[in-house]
């Protein structure tokens, strides 16, 4: 603690023997050994409050580090930096003026797009729903019916309307039964069958 050497120690033993005398010596010893270890004693707390406070100093900054952390700001900081006078952000300002955004007062209501006497296939003509007559849904059951039970309502439908252009081809000889002793084609209206088949008597089997 004091870096003293071996031969100023002997030579601080020889005077203290001379003035204070061997009887005393003891005492004096004991008195010097108290007085260096409450010197250290204090010197250790004194380092020791030195070391907290320096402990609380560092923490106590790197709080502050910590917090300026959580409230930095990259994109905020960036856009202040680029941007100081917010002319970049007013430039990009696409809001539309107030005569697009709000609605017009007095618009036009909207139709129905069914309704008594409407017709509700989209490929009908203007007035088909009227010149038809009673319930939409009624007429397209009923050709739904007409139809094939293993097809779905709107093919059966589809091909119901479609039936009167449908036509074979003229290399096809038509077909043609035995009908009260003639031959009548079943694809013929009935006013050409009688002139089409010849009279004949005699039923043919198939």
């Amino acid at each position: 603690m004091f870096d003293l050497s071996w031969s100023e120690i002997a030579l601080i033993v020889v005077v203290a023997l001379i003035f204070i005398g061997p009887k005393d010596m003891p005492m004096a010893i004991r008195g010097v050994s108290r007085a260096i270890k409450a010197v250290r004693r204090m010197a250790s707390e004194f380092q020791g409050h030195v070391d907290e406070m320096v402990r609380e100093a560092d923490l106590g900054e790197a709080r502050e580090h910590l917090r300026d952390l959580k409230r930095f700001d990259f994109r905020d900081r960036i856009a202040r930096t680029i941007d100081s006078d917010q002319t970049i952000s007013r430039s990009l300002d696409f809001s539309p003026p107030p005569s697009l955004s709000s609605p017009a007062h007095g618009t036009a209501p909207i139709l129905p797009h069914h309704g008594p006497g409407i017709s509700h296939d989209p490929r009908a003509p203007s007035g088909q729903g009227e010149e038809m007559g009673g319930d939409p849904d009624l007429h397209a059951q009923e050709e739904a019916a007409r139809g094939p039970a293993i097809l779905p309502p709107t093919s059966a439908r589809r091909l119901e309307r479609e039936r009167s252009s449908w036509h074979a081809p003229a290399i096809i000889p038509p077909l043609r039964v035995i009908h009260h002793g003639r031959r009548v084609g079943i694809d013929l209206p009935v006013e050409t069958r009688a002139a089409a088949s010849p009279s004949r008597t005699d039923i043919e089997t198939p």
